[in-house]
C-alpha cells in the first residue's frame, strides 16, 4: 500500500507541477487580467495596474517622434505595453526587477516598463536615479522597447540570438 500511495502522490505531484507551469505560461502570454487600466492612442495600447495619467498622450507623442527616425517603422505597426507599477508584476514578466523595461520578441511581441511617473514623463528607476535621467525620459523607454519589437518583426523572432552588430 505504501508504494501505491507514493505512486499516486508522484502522479498527483506531476499534474500539480504541470498545472502550475501551464498557469504561469498562460499569465505570461496573457497578463491582461493584472492590468485593469488601458489607454489606446494611435499605434499604442498602454495597459497599467494603476490609473493612467492624462499626460500619457504627450509621452506617446514623444515616443512616436523618437521612433519615426527608424526605417523599420511601418504605418501598420502597433505596440502593446504593460506598465508594471507593482514590482511582482514586473518580475512575472521579466524574471527580475532591476530593469527599466523589457521586450518579449519571442512569444508576444509586447513589452513591459517598470513603475512610471507618467505626468512627469519619468521612469522610476529601481534604486536612486538614472545617471542620464534627462536624456532618457519615459518616452525614451517606450521608443527603445518598441524598437526591439520592430527589430523582431524585421529580422525574426530570434533576433535576440543574432550577432551584437545586428541587435
Amino acid at each position: 500500500t505504501g508504494s501505491m500511495m507514493s505512486r499516486m502522490s508522484a502522479g498527483r505531484l506531476k499534474y500539480v507541477v504541470i498545472s502550475i507551469l501551464v498557469l504561469c505560461m498562460g499569465l505570461y502570454l496573457y497578463p491582461d487580467p493584472f492590468f485593469r487600466y488601458m489607454h489606446e492612442e494611435g499605434r499604442w495600447t498602454v495597459k497599467s495596474d494603476r490609473p493612467i495619467d492624462g499626460n500619457i498622450s504627450a509621452v506617446l507623442r514623444d515616443a512616436e517622434r523618437r521612433l519615426t527616425s527608424s526605417d523599420s517603422l511601418d504605418a501598420n505597426d502597433r505596440f502593446k505595453v504593460y506598465i508594471c507599477n507593482s514590482s511582482w508584476r514586473l518580475f512575472l514578466r521579466t524574471g527580475g526587477t532591476k530593469i527599466g523595461g523589457a521586450a518579449d520578441v519571442l512569444f508576444t511581441r509586447t513589452f513591459v516598463l517598470r513603475e512610471s511617473d507618467i505626468n512627469n514623463n519619468r521612469l522610476i528607476p529601481p534604486a536612486g536615479t538614472l545617471s542620464d535621467e534627462d536624456a532618457r525620459p519615459l518616452s525614451y523607454f517606450f521608443a527603445h522597447e518598441a524598437a526591439h519589437i520592430l527589430q523582431s518583426r524585421r529580422y525574426g523572432r530570434f533576433v535576440q540570438f543574432s550577432p551584437q552588430w545586428l541587435r
